[in-house]
């Protein structure tokens, strides 16, 4: 903005000096009511000469700071291109039980399916999987909870692989535990919290309102991923 303005002061500068020569020219034999001597005439003539003078330098003065101009805006935007410090796309989600579980299936996905937070739409509720929408390093936390007596074991999935394993109760008050994770993802790698029946007796979640097993995630940073895989 300072280098516009600066070109704006230059080029009124420039508009004034022909406003200067037009004057002149008034004075000038012939144009004039009254000739000039020819002493007058010799000055006016210098005079001239040097706002001539002085117009060719703010000209070549203005050129230059177009050029500086247009290249530091070049820099500018390449900066920018590159830059993956700031995403203008947030992905962000939050899930919640929405109700007790009293028996899980084998290998079920954990129902979270009181969506509370989902921007970018990344989160899919019916599957209770969030799928990458974009290369880049992704943050999940995971709260599992189950009543007094009771046990309950998941695993964190990525692409059917186990990445955090969670496990809580058989004591006699309410149990829980919480996990998180960072994960670098290629656009399309699924994500989700799933029941492991390897444990024996596990198999019931407690609701609690929807405040004790959730399961959330949201995208730290966008990142170029060339074909290097993160997990087996």
């Amino acid at each position: 903005m300072e280098s516009y303005g600066f070109l704006l002061f230059i080029s009124g500068m420039l508009a004034f000096s022909q406003g200067q020569i037009s004057v002149f020219a008034q004075t000038v034999p012939g144009v004039g009511s009254t000739p000039p001597t020819a002493v007058r005439y010799a000055l006016l003539l210098k005079e001239l000469a040097a706002v001539t003078e002085g117009r060719a330098t703010l000209e070549e003065r203005v050129h230059r700071y177009q050029q500086a101009y247009t290249a530091l805006k070049r820099r500018i935007d390449a900066q920018k291109a590159s830059c993956t410090c700031f995403n203008a796309t947030t992905v962000a989600f939050t899930a919640h039980l929405d109700k007790d579980v009293s028996v899980l299936g084998i290998d079920q996905p954990l129902p979270f399916d009181n969506v509370t937070l989902n921007d970018g739409n990344a989160y899919d509720a019916r599957h209770a999987q969030f799928r990458a929408p974009f290369n880049g390093t992704y943050q999940f936390y995971v709260s599992i909870a189950t009543r007094a007596g009771y046990l309950v074991a998941a695993d964190v999935m990525l692409n059917g692989n186990p990445v955090v394993k969670l496990r809580t109760g058989n004591q006699n008050q309410v149990n829980s535990a919480t996990t998180g994770v960072t994960l670098t993802l290629n656009a399309g790698d699924d994500v989700w919290v799933q029941h492991d029946h390897a444990i024996a007796d596990s198999n019931r979640l407690f609701y609690d309102e929807g405040f004790l097993t959730t399961f959330t995630g949201h995208l730290v940073n966008k990142i170029k991923l060339e074909g290097v895989r993160r997990h087996a």
